[in-house]
């Protein structure tokens, strides 16, 4: 069998062909020529799930797996298969897997994460989130999902924090504008939350819920 490096080369070639019903032509001619089951396994498993077919496309990584035990990506793949099944738990197992393969996998750690965030295990969703931001701190959708993480556990300074990283990252997230608004009002900094939402107002005019939650807190009715 070829190293992972070179099946790795040509699963992208075969995917460089645009056509699926080229690349599994390929692929069958690929599998003939050298008795090689992995590639043309992955290859119509990626098919599989970018079809749609989350249950054949897991399967299929589930047995490329097993005839490349050492696999990363494979392993990979079918524990995002799995979180698309809503296995979550069994995701999270094959995450840890490809953790264990290679430490530096961010992906993994980012589904990781997201596994536990579904589950509302926000605690584990931060340290899996934390792990993610230590490769690659300029990720703003993690960021996100973090700050999140920390409103749910009402660690509130945190989740400002994180929010306003998020907006330093990407300052058309109106959706960042509206949560660090709230977290501010959960500080009492009501000032603040105030000039955060006319901010985000000023990027998009049409954002109903920064436009309610201003018209709260300017209306005079606020408790």
């Amino acid at each position: 069998m070829a190293t992972l490096q070179e099946q790795n080369l040509k699963i992208q070639n075969f995917f460089l062909l645009h056509d699926a019903e080229k690349v599994i032509q390929e692929i069958e001619k690929y599998a003939q020529e050298t008795q090689d089951d992995f590639l043309p396994t992955i290859v119509r498993s990626r098919i599989a799930f970018l079809k749609g077919n989350i249950k054949i496309a897991a399967e299929g990584f589930r047995l490329a797996t097993a005839l490349s035990p050492k696999a990363v990506a494979s392993h990979y793949d079918l524990g995002v298969s799995e979180y698309y099944k809503a296995n979550y738990h069994e995701a999270l197992k094959i995450f840890h897997k490809v953790i264990e393969l290679d430490p530096s996998f961010i992906m993994a750690w980012y589904w990781m994460g997201n596994c536990y965030m579904i589950q509302m295990e926000y605690e584990n969703a931060v340290i899996a989130y934390n792990h993610v931001l230590e490769i690659n701190s300029e990720w703003g959708e993690t960021w996100f999902k973090l700050a999140q993480c920390y409103k749910f556990l009402s660690l509130v300074d945190k989740a400002v924090a994180a929010f306003e990283k998020v907006i330093a990252l990407c300052k058309e997230n109106t959706i960042a504008y509206y949560h660090l608004g709230h977290a501010l009002q959960q500080q009492g900094k009501i000032s603040e939350a105030i000039a955060i939402y006319r901010k985000g107002l000023s990027i998009n005019p049409n954002a109903k819920s920064i436009s309610k939650a201003l018209e709260y807190l300017t209306s005079g009715d606020m408790p």
